[in-house]
C-alpha cells in the first residue's frame, strides 16, 4: 500500500506540473498578439523552455515511483512544480493585468508569486547536483572540463562579435535542450542505476561540456 501511495503521490504532482505548464504555453500562445512575442513568451526559445520543463516532472515521476526512498526523484518533482507555478503565473499574470486588464481574477498575486517562485527551481537543481556528487565520485572531473567550455565559448563568441557575425539564439536553444535531457538521463542512469559501458560513462561530461561551448558561444541577451 506505501509504493502505491507513493506512486499516486508522485504521479499527482508531475500530473499538475505538466497541466500548469502546458496551460502556460496555452495563455502565450492567446497572448501573442497583444505583447511583444519575447514578453509573452511565444518565440523560439520561450516555447522550447516550456517544452523542456515537461521532461522534469517525467523524470522526476520516474525516479521517485521506481526509487521512491531516493530524494532526488522528488527533488525533480518539487522542481517541476515550481517550475510549472512560474510558467503559468507569469502568463497568468500578464493577460490578467495587460492584455486583458480585469478579466481574470488575482493577476497581482499571479505576478507576485512569478516574481520569487524561480528561485526554488535552481535550489531543487543545486540540491540534486549535491546529491549526484555523492553517488557519483568522479564528478569532480567536470570542474576542469566547465572551466575549459567556459574559456572556449567566451573566446568563441569574442571572435564573432569582432568579425560581425551574428548569435544563433536558435543553436543556444538546442544545446541548453540537449544539455538539459542528457543531464536528466544522465540522473536516470545514476539512480535507478542502469549499467552502461565505462567508454560512454566518461564521454558524457565530454559532451556536456561541448554543448555548454557551443550554446555559449551563440547566446546573445535580448535587447
Amino acid at each position: 500500500m506505501k509504493a502505491l501511495t507513493t506512486r499516486w503521490v508522485a504521479s499527482c504532482i508531475a500530473a499538475v506540473s505538466i497541466a500548469l505548464i502546458i496551460s502556460a504555453m496555452v495563455l502565450s500562445y492567446l497572448n501573442r498578439h497583444r505583447v511583444p512575442a519575447d514578453l509573452s513568451g511565444w518565440d523560439f526559445s520561450g516555447v522550447l523552455g516550456q517544452v523542456t520543463y515537461l521532461a522534469v516532472p517525467v523524470v522526476g515521476f520516474v525516479l521517485a515511483s521506481r526509487r521512491p526512498g531516493n530524494r532526488i526523484g522528488w527533488l525533480f518533482l518539487a522542481a517541476g512544480l515550481a517550475l510549472g507555478l512560474n510558467s503559468f503565473s507569469a502568463e497568468y499574470g500578464l493577460r490578467a493585468l495587460v492584455v486583458a486588464p480585469g478579466s481574470l481574477p488575482a493577476g497581482r498575486a499571479a505576478v507576485w508569486l512569478a516574481n520569487w517562485i524561480w528561485v526554488v527551481p535552481f535550489a531543487m537543481f543545486a540540491l540534486v547536483l549535491y546529491r549526484l556528487a555523492a553517488l557519483v565520485e568522479s564528478l569532480w572531473i567536470t570542474v576542469p572540463l566547465g572551466v575549459a567550455a567556459l574559456v572556449d565559448g567566451l573566446l568563441r563568441r569574442a571572435v564573432k562579435s569582432k568579425q560581425f557575425e551574428h548569435h544563433h539564439p536558435e543553436v543556444f536553444g538546442a544545446c541548453g535542450l540537449l544539455i538539459l535531457f542528457a543531464t536528466l538521463g544522465t540522473t536516470l542512469i545514476v539512480v535507478i542505476p542502469l549499467t552502461l559501458h565505462p567508454y560512454l560513462v566518461t564521454s558524457i561530461p565530454l559532451v556536456l561540456m561541448a554543448l555548454a561551448a557551443v550554446a555559449l558561444a551563440n547566446f546573445h541577451g535580448r535587447g
